[in-house]
């Protein structure tokens, strides 16, 4: 039985499964009326499943997104918010014009837009109470956002009839970016992995407030996280990252000492 339980593939459906799975209701029937002494699923824990970890963007990566020439304003806007100040997709949709400052160089996020079915709503708060905050607008955004919100009235990420995007038209407006941005990633030959999502921007934001120096609590606020645990895990993965580059540096560096010592003697 553990044998079997061990060889299943854990994806989220298949643990649904063994949750739902009637196995040990057979065998405890089986048990009630004396068919079986002992029930050989009752002591049975379900394997835990793995969770995958989010990875930040690479080097080549943001450079490709962020030099790309083939990029709309809407498309490059996108791309740079997400980017240089971490925001959630729903987040990024939301934005109106009187939601940024650039006098003080804040963005206020207050709103989330949230898709029913293919239409979309925007809700008067974020995904968490946390998620109420304001942004700085670091320098790499200020030029492009100052001339992109000069002829905006309202939301800043519309459809053609002004109206907020729907589901179907955001996959369009994302898939439109990738698909410009690959073709550019072959003209330039640089890697362009296939996972990259929205949530892989921020958190490469994530991972540039750590680079930065920036510290838990702050990192937790300007991300939006209603719990400091959620922003420590990806503080701690990052520490032990810098750990095992360290050794390979060290590995490194102790070998060339050793090669030059011996071409001295």
């Amino acid at each position: 039985m553990r044998g079997f339980l061990s060889n299943f593939r854990l994806t989220r459906l298949s643990v649904k499964q063994l949750n739902y799975c009637p196995l040990r209701q057979i065998f405890s029937q089986a048990q009630e009326s004396e068919y079986i002494y002992k029930n050989p699923a009752a002591s049975i824990q379900l394997p835990k499943q793995e969770r995958k970890r989010k990875r930040a963007l690479t080097s080549d990566e943001i450079t490709l997104f962020t030099t790309n020439p083939d990029l709309s304003a809407d498309e490059k806007m996108f791309v740079f918010l997400i980017l240089y100040c971490g925001l959630r997709r729903g987040e990024a949709l939301a934005l109106t014009v009187n939601d940024i400052d650039m006098d003080n160089k804040k963005i206020y996020v207050n709103k989330n837009l949230i898709f029913k079915g293919n239409d979309s709503e925007i809700k008067l708060s974020p995904k968490t109470d946390a998620g109420i905050r304001s942004v700085p607008i670091v320098n790499n955004l200020t030029d492009i956002l100052t001339e992109y919100i000069a002829d905006k009235h309202d939301c800043i990420f519309t459809m053609k009839d002004e109206k907020t995007m729907s589901k179907s038209s955001f996959r369009k407006f994302w898939e439109r970016i990738m698909s410009k941005t690959k073709a550019y990633a072959e003209r330039t030959k640089k890697s362009l992995g296939d996972d990259v999502t929205p949530h892989i921007f921020r958190h490469t934001y994530a991972t540039s407030l750590y680079n930065a120096g920036i510290d838990v609590k702050t990192a937790q606020y300007l991300l939006g996280h209603s719990s400091i645990q959620v922003t420590l895990d990806i503080y701690t993965h990052l520490e032990k990252e810098n750990i095992d580059k360290t050794q390979d540096i060290l590995n490194n560096f102790f070998s060339q000492k050793t090669d030059e010592e011996k071409n001295q003697s």
